[in-house]
């Protein structure tokens, strides 16, 4: 896996959005890193920018993190994966409602759709 780490590239600006920043110490269960590819895909994906590729990464994470069953108490402190799943999605909506932050992918936008190729009574 490549992990690369340039603030002067859409993919460290990106990178350093969703705190990945540390090499085998990433957000990703397991502490894993986005690979540079990864990285290029939510950029590719979200054609509205860095502020939407870095919302979908934080959706990405949110998903990850709540496939896991992952509860644990040590000490004073707790861990739950659901918690950290929510908390993920709660920095994805911020960077959804910031400027730049797309619509999420693949989401329904408001508007008419006319198939004026079936016109009522046109029944030949």
């Amino acid at each position: 896996m490549t992990f690369t780490n340039d603030l002067t590239t859409d993919r460290g600006v990106v990178r350093f959005n969703i705190g990945d920043t540390v090499e085998n110490a990433g957000p990703r269960p397991d502490k894993r890193n986005y690979s540079d590819a990864e990285i290029d895909y939510l950029i590719a994906t979200e054609t509205a920018g860095n502020t939407a590729a870095t919302a979908l990464g934080f959706e990405t994470l949110a998903g990850e993190w709540g496939a896991y069953t992952l509860s644990e108490r040590a000490g004073e402190g707790s861990f739950d994966a659901k918690e950290v799943s929510g908390q993920f999605q709660k920095l994805a909506d911020y960077w959804r409602k910031k400027p730049g932050g797309g619509t999420g992918g693949n989401s329904l936008q408001a508007g008419k759709l006319i198939q004026d190729f079936m016109e009522k009574g046109d029944d030949t």
